[in-house]
């Protein structure tokens, strides 16, 4: 996953297999912002079934 800061557009490369949570914060080591990185809830979007609808 790439992410960057937006507060001075440093890239970040975070290995799926990193992430132990469903929010992380990292802090940017060049400008020191707080960036936060919210994952989408896997089993709701691999439930069979289950549909996103457009409101």
């Amino acid at each position: 996953m790439v992410v960057f800061c937006d507060e001075c557009g440093e890239r970040y490369i975070i290995e799926n297999n990193e992430i132990k949570e469903k929010v992380v914060i990292i802090n940017c080591t060049i400008c020191h912002n707080l960036i936060k990185i919210s994952l989408p809830d896997r089993d709701v979007k691999n439930r069979p079934g289950s549909r996103i609808t457009r409101g």
